[in-house]
């Protein structure tokens, strides 16, 4: 949680932006991954999740969320301009 103030502010640049703490859950389980699926009422497929922790990233990916290892706010601009995210 402690994250979420120190980098507050770009939850405003998503549809949906979910955090483990709000979702009752912890990655890698797939639970939370199943969980955050419900909450957004999407396919695995059609979702796409970042994180720095390659063992989440593995997670999200088997479970067929399109997933990327990011380790900071560079890494996620260039996985967002790669993947025609970002205008």
């Amino acid at each position: 949680m402690l994250h979420w103030r120190r980098f507050g502010g770009f939850a405003e640049h998503f549809d949906v932006a979910l955090s483990s703490h709000l979702l009752g859950v912890i990655k890698p389980d797939p639970e939370c991954f199943e969980e955050a699926l419900r909450v957004l009422g999407a396919a695995a497929a059609d979702v796409v999740f970042f994180d720095d922790s390659p063992l989440n990233v593995d997670a999200a990916g088997e479970l067929g969320l399109n997933a990327h290892h990011v380790d900071g706010f560079a890494a996620l601009q260039q996985v967002l301009e790669m993947e025609g995210l970002l205008s």
